[in-house]
């Protein structure tokens, strides 16, 4: 009665994994976010298949025997391994950390998960992390509470530092609800983990908890997309109207509230990561009042053809606009010493 129940629930959430899946895949807009929030899901997806599977091949009474079994569990491992990876790489993305798209700093983050996979193979031969007896029965060893565990446990709860890092800065305002969502599977790790040790996997916890973060992370960013520009990432009205009601609910009535209306027609700086992977961003005019050009303003908008910097320039800030894949022109009218940054075109061919 106890497996059926397990086998049910674990069920029922991947049905959820994959319906979330299908519809970040089948959605109107093809955005970056959603591209890389997929690969999560899959991941998730083929980690509750699995886990699905697995109750009906261990055991003695097991579909087949204990050479399968413990292939099956080190693909289960391995798959497990590479979905928490992938959303520490999407709590970069979300960040706006360079590293979620850097192949170099991807494969330095990802040595921790390379060395647990690598023992997790190296099982099928020694039981280092894990091994199967001859009663077809899987039994956790010593490297599996050791290694495997930390390092999922590493990934999951350094994204949830590096939002929470950003969920308190005041200028995230905007940015604060996508940002809980980046954190949101690593607080539940703290917890989750810890109680499937406690019950040694007889309760289908570590499924649950995914489905629940995910279904999070995915309303959050669907309330995201409908109050920010899907172009240039500006608030909308409707971002603005949740702000002041938030802001008119928090007031006593003792402070007064202002509104200010600021005059954008002239304005001298193109903020950090403004058009941050725009990536259908194909048209760039920028005015002629303009002075700084910040940090990752253009990353990864992999549409523009002709960059034109205006004669006000005087300093472009690191990585504005690496990854511009398709960039073949660039004209420079600065009448003064412009003052660069690093890499600024850096994977522009």
């Amino acid at each position: 009665m106890q497996d059926a129940a397990y086998t049910e629930i674990v069920f029922f959430c991947m049905a959820v994994e994959i319906l979330i899946f299908l519809k970040m895949r089948l959605g109107m807009y093809k955005l970056l976010y959603q591209r890389t929030f997929a690969y999560v899901l899959a991941f998730a997806s083929l980690s509750m298949g699995l886990d699905f599977l697995i109750r009906f091949v261990n055991g003695p009474n097991g579909l087949f025997g204990p050479m399968a079994n413990s292939l099956l569990h080190s693909f289960y491992f391995a798959v497990t391994l590479f979905f928490v990876f992938s959303w520490f790489r999407y709590a970069g993305y979300v960040l706006k950390l360079p590293f979620w798209n850097d192949h170099k700093r991807l494969a330095l983050y990802g040595l921790p998960m390379m060395v647990a996979l690598l023992l997790v193979v190296l099982s099928l031969w020694n039981g280092c992390v894990f091994y199967v007896d001859d009663f077809n029965i899987y039994h956790r060893n010593d490297l599996y509470f050791s290694i495997s565990l930390p390092v999922c446990m590493l990934y999951t709860v350094a994204g949830m530092v590096l939002a929470l890092v950003k969920v308190v800065q005041k200028r995230n305002y905007a940015e604060r609800p996508i940002y809980s969502s980046a954190a949101s599977f690593g607080a539940l790790s703290i917890v989750v983990i810890p109680l499937h040790v406690h019950f040694n996997g007889s309760l289908p916890i570590i499924p649950a908890g995914i489905m629940l973060s995910t279904i999070y992370s995915f309303l959050l960013a669907q309330a995201h997309l409908i109050s920010v520009d899907p172009l240039t990432h500006l608030n909308n009205r409707n971002q603005l109207h949740q702000f002041l009601s938030s802001k008119m609910r928090k007031e006593s009535g003792r402070k007064r509230l202002y509104l200010f209306v600021i005059d954008l027609d002239k304005f001298k700086q193109i903020n950090d990561g403004m058009f941050f992977d725009c990536i259908y961003l194909d048209d760039v005019v920028m005015p002629q009042s303009v002075e700084v050009i910040g940090r990752q303003a253009f990353h990864n908008c992999r549409s523009i053809k002709t960059l034109t910097i205006p004669r006000k320039v005087v300093k472009i800030c690191d990585f504005a606009f690496t990854f511009c894949v398709s960039l073949e022109t660039v004209y420079m009218l600065p009448e003064n010493k412009v003052e660069l940054g690093y890499h600024l075109f850096d994977t522009v061919p």
